[in-house]
């Protein structure tokens, strides 16, 4: 059957005197018979109209392809089919339900994916995240084991308004690092603390958060040289509870750090080591323990040693 060929059965009305018109004919989706078409001819169920794909409007006029595609018509007969037709959705009527199943919508335009980055040699991504942690790849070279000095807290570095609070502040914090963890935690705690302030003074903003401070700045220092979680030195939750408090302050701890170290997540960062420590960025090798400056220049060298094998 010729595309956009629609088969109509006429039937003589009853009584009518015959008018000689063929019991069915065939007509185009135009309203005009096929040309030279007869119902013996072999072209019956052929599409007459192959090459023209293009669509026309009320007119007759070619438009061209239509963004709405075709449309399927069945025949039947005696509920068996006789024809199966293909016609383009324009001007049948069907436009709205073609509209509303989605056709006619401008395609998307194809999004090409850029191939992976290469990831870096191992080397490279040791001494990376060494380098976060101890303030850039100057410091890292320079690391030395030096214990951290009995230091008393300077509060030069804060504003005058928020002293008194981070000297109160500094007392608590003091007391539970001391009796945790020792002289070189309870400086790097002092160190953070006017440090944080006084870069984001906004930490503060609020006084009677402040019985969370000590909490929070502890557990910041011992998380950044590695002494709290699941087989550390110290459970986590050994610091909230000699501060009276019924959970960790691990987010406000986060942003004592964020304060000091800057943002995370760039660079190599990506490409972490995945065997490294699960600790904090405190971004200063002031900030750090001597037992764990050691271990990170265990690992920088062996890095370099690799670096070093690497090149040739």
């Amino acid at each position: 059957m010729a595309k956009g060929v629609e088969l109509v059965e006429y039937r003589e009305p009853q009584g009518a005197e015959p008018t000689g018109r063929p019991v069915s004919h065939l007509e185009d989706w135009r309203g005009r018979p096929p040309r030279d078409m007869g119902y013996d001819d072999d072209r019956l169920f052929r599409d007459v109209y192959d090459d023209q794909d293009d669509d026309f409007d009320e007119y007759g006029r070619r438009v061209g392809p239509s963004t709405l595609g075709k449309l399927t018509v069945l025949v039947m007969m005696d509920d068996q089919v006789v024809d199966v037709m293909r016609r383009p959705v324009q001007g049948t009527g069907y436009e709205c339900a073609a509209l509303e199943l989605g056709r006619g919508k401008p395609a998307e335009p194809v999004r090409v994916t850029p191939p992976p980055q290469p990831e870096p040699p191992r080397h490279e991504r040791e001494l990376a995240w060494l380098a976060r942690l101890v303030g850039g790849h100057e410091a890292l070279a320079a690391l030395d084991t030096d214990q951290l000095p009995d230091e008393p807290l300077d509060l030069s570095g804060v504003r005058g308004e928020l002293r008194e609070r981070v000297q109160v502040i500094s007392e608590r914090a003091d007391d539970v690092a001391e009796r945790l963890f020792g002289d070189e935690v309870r400086t790097a705690c002092r160190r953070l603390l006017v440090r944080a302030v006084g870069a984001e003074p906004g930490l503060l903003r609020e006084v009677s958060r402040d019985e969370i401070v000590p909490a929070a700045v502890v557990w910041a220092v011992a998380k950044g040289n590695d002494l709290v979680g699941s087989g550390r030195q110290m459970p986590a939750s050994a610091i909230h509870a000699l501060c009276g408090l019924k959970s960790a302050p691990t987010e406000r701890g986060k942003a004592f750090a964020h304060a000091v170290a800057g943002p995370t997540g760039t660079g190599f960062d990506q490409w972490r080591h995945h065997s490294a420590a699960d600790v904090l960025e405190l971004g200063a090798a002031d900030l750090l323990t001597w037992t764990f400056r050691r271990h990170l220049v265990v690992l920088r060298d062996l890095a370099e040693a690799e670096r070093l094998r690497a090149a040739g």
